[in-house]
Protein backbone atom coordinates (compact mmCIF):
# COMPACT_ATOMS: atom_id res chain seq x y z
CA UNK A 1 0.00 0.00 0.00
CA UNK A 2 1.05 3.56 -0.93
CA UNK A 3 1.88 6.29 1.68
CA UNK A 4 -0.62 8.25 0.53
CA UNK A 5 -3.32 5.18 1.05
CA UNK A 6 -1.70 4.93 4.43
CA UNK A 7 -2.03 8.61 5.12
CA UNK A 8 -5.43 9.07 3.87
CA UNK A 9 -6.85 6.24 5.90
CA UNK A 10 -5.26 7.87 9.11
CA UNK A 11 -6.80 11.07 8.40
CA UNK A 12 -10.08 9.72 7.83
CA UNK A 13 -9.76 8.02 11.38
CA UNK A 14 -8.61 10.78 13.23
CA UNK A 15 -11.11 13.01 11.69
CA UNK A 16 -13.75 10.29 12.43
CA UNK A 17 -12.24 10.07 15.97
CA UNK A 18 -12.86 13.82 15.99
CA UNK A 19 -16.34 13.62 15.11
CA UNK A 20 -17.35 11.30 17.38
CA UNK A 21 -15.29 13.38 20.55
CA UNK A 22 -17.38 16.45 19.14
CA UNK A 23 -20.50 14.68 19.24
CA UNK A 24 -19.92 13.41 22.85
CA UNK A 25 -18.75 16.99 23.87
CA UNK A 26 -21.66 18.66 22.39
CA UNK A 27 -24.06 15.86 24.40
CA UNK A 28 -22.49 16.41 27.34
CA UNK A 29 -23.15 20.47 26.88
CA UNK A 30 -19.37 21.13 26.95
CA UNK A 31 -18.54 22.54 23.43
CA UNK A 32 -18.28 26.24 23.23
CA UNK A 33 -17.29 26.97 19.62
CA UNK A 34 -18.72 28.66 16.55
CA UNK A 35 -21.59 26.94 15.21
CA UNK A 36 -21.04 25.08 12.57
CA UNK A 37 -17.62 25.32 12.67
CA UNK A 38 -16.38 21.70 13.90
CA UNK A 39 -18.49 20.47 11.96
CA UNK A 40 -16.83 21.28 8.41
CA UNK A 41 -13.61 20.49 9.62
CA UNK A 42 -14.82 17.29 10.32
CA UNK A 43 -16.04 16.61 7.00
CA UNK A 44 -12.98 18.58 5.12
CA UNK A 45 -10.88 16.74 7.00
CA UNK A 46 -12.75 13.55 6.33
CA UNK A 47 -13.35 13.80 2.74
CA UNK A 48 -9.48 14.60 2.80
CA UNK A 49 -8.70 11.49 3.60
CA UNK A 50 -10.76 9.67 1.04
CA UNK A 51 -9.45 11.45 -2.01
CA UNK A 52 -5.67 10.35 -0.47
CA UNK A 53 -6.89 6.75 -0.07
CA UNK A 54 -8.54 6.98 -3.65
CA UNK A 55 -5.13 8.88 -5.11
CA UNK A 56 -3.07 5.89 -3.28
CA UNK A 57 -5.06 3.42 -4.84
CA UNK A 58 -5.61 4.80 -8.22
CA UNK A 59 -1.27 5.38 -8.05
CA UNK A 60 -0.75 1.83 -6.82
CA UNK A 61 -3.12 0.49 -9.92
CA UNK A 62 -0.82 2.75 -12.25
CA UNK A 63 2.56 1.38 -10.93
CA UNK A 64 0.63 -2.41 -11.73
CA UNK A 65 -0.37 -1.61 -14.68
CA UNK A 66 3.11 0.07 -16.23
CA UNK A 67 4.98 -2.92 -15.30
CA UNK A 68 2.95 -5.25 -16.79
CA UNK A 69 2.86 -3.13 -20.16
CA UNK A 70 6.78 -3.46 -20.18
CA UNK A 71 6.48 -7.07 -20.70
CA UNK A 72 9.67 -7.84 -18.99
CA UNK A 73 9.84 -11.24 -17.88
CA UNK A 74 9.90 -12.27 -13.76
CA UNK A 75 13.39 -14.32 -14.00
CA UNK A 76 16.33 -13.99 -16.26
CA UNK A 77 18.06 -17.86 -16.86
CA UNK A 78 21.74 -17.41 -16.47
CA UNK A 79 22.68 -21.00 -17.94
CA UNK A 80 20.85 -23.56 -19.94
CA UNK A 81 21.64 -26.91 -18.24
CA UNK A 82 20.75 -30.20 -20.65
CA UNK A 83 19.68 -28.79 -23.76
CA UNK A 84 21.93 -29.31 -26.49
CA UNK A 85 22.76 -25.98 -28.49
CA UNK A 86 21.62 -27.54 -31.92
CA UNK A 87 17.67 -28.13 -32.61
CA UNK A 88 16.76 -30.88 -33.29
CA UNK A 89 16.75 -32.12 -36.88
CA UNK A 90 12.92 -32.94 -38.24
Amino acid sequence: MTVKALMGFVIAGLSFLYGINLVIARLSGGLAEVPGWASLQVSILFLSGIQLISVGVLGEYMVRVYDEVKQRPKFVVGRLVGFSNNPPNE
